[in-house]
């Protein structure tokens, strides 16, 4: 298929999202995969765990006289020369990257990027899992060498490539937008996820009939967020927010003031994950300086009842 050119990445980690210590990534121009590219990172916290070890095979041994991480940045981004890169768990491997960093203070790169995983749960629906490996199977490009990054990598690519393909799309952008989805992207001290496209009803602005907000309630001009699954329907938690002065907000950005959080269903996440990327986003600003509150559905609820 014509289209643009990309790049697909991976990343292994020593021990936290931190630490790199391998990078794989693949070309594709005109939808065909051309060169790729790997090396092993030596990692900006030097610290292996156990686990890490066993996944991938990778040892500190190995890593001790590797490039570190500002030249491996510096190779990334001479390989990448400006392209949208693609991942699978997008979340996880850009995290990887931002973190790495953050770390190392370096500033972060300017760029935009999609998700096979995101992607892949609309383009091929009903399947058991979305692991890179399931999928990749389940497509007939797997390969043998699971947590190894240049494999990664190229499996990624291949997904990728299959699901341009199937949504008819030329370009990474068009594709994301096919399926409902927005692309992700960082740019100065500020980041955006690959994620779905919130396609229900629009959130409410107004308030019902007969509300009356009050000035001296708690959630009066506050924006208000929402992460996992409440006991009422979403938009109902959303019109009481605005019914009480305050406006509610589809995602977590620096607007935000308060976060709540409902049950967190882990099947629902990205690979490896055990928070949602709002609540994730969340904890970040606030390690920026930036007063977010974070509650559960019963303090939100006991807030409500200030009315």
């Amino acid at each position: 298929m014509q289209g643009e050119s990309w790049v697909a990445i991976d990343f292994e980690t020593a021990s936290v999202r931190g630490t790199p210590c391998a990078v794989g990534m693949v070309e594709v121009d005109q939808g065909r995969i051309r060169r790729s590219a790997g090396w092993l990172v030596r990692p900006p916290i030097f610290e292996f765990s156990p686990f890490n070890i066993a996944l991938h095979g990778i040892t500190p041994e190995m890593c001790r006289h590797a490039p570190d991480w500002g030249e491996s940045l510096l190779r990334i981004e001479e390989f990448r020369e400006g392209r949208p890169l693609l991942a699978h768990n997008a979340a996880f491997d850009v995290g990887v990257l931002r973190d790495a960093c953050s770390v190392t203070e370096i500033p972060w790169p300017e760029l935009t990027y999609a998700c096979t995983l995101v992607v892949g749960r609309r383009v091929w629906p009903g399947l058991d899992s979305y692991s890179l490996p399931f999928l990749a199977a389940h497509l007939g490009v797997c390969s043998d060498r699971h947590h190894d990054a240049g494999a990664d990598a190229e499996m990624a690519a291949r997904i990728g490539c299959l699901a341009l393909g199937a949504t008819g799309a030329s370009t990474l952008e068009d594709m994301v937008k096919s399926v409902q989805a927005l692309m992700g992207s960082i740019g100065g001290d500020e980041w955006n996820g690959c994620h779905l496209r919130d396609i229900r009803a629009a959130i409410p602005t107004e308030p019902s009939p007969g509300a009356v907000p009050r000035e001296d309630h708690p959630l009066f001009g506050k924006t208000v967020a929402f992460t996992g699954a409440l006991a009422i329907p979403r938009r109902e938690a959303m019109q009481a927010v605005v019914d009480c002065g305050g406006v509610a907000a589809k995602g977590v950005t620096r607007k935000t003031e308060l976060l709540v959080t409902g049950f967190q269903d882990l099947t629902r996440l990205a690979q490896g994950q055990s928070q949602s990327d709002k609540l994730r986003k969340a904890q970040w600003l606030v390690a920026k300086g930036q007063t977010i509150e974070i509650v559960g559905e019963s303090d939100f609820v006991k807030i409500l009842a200030d009315r």
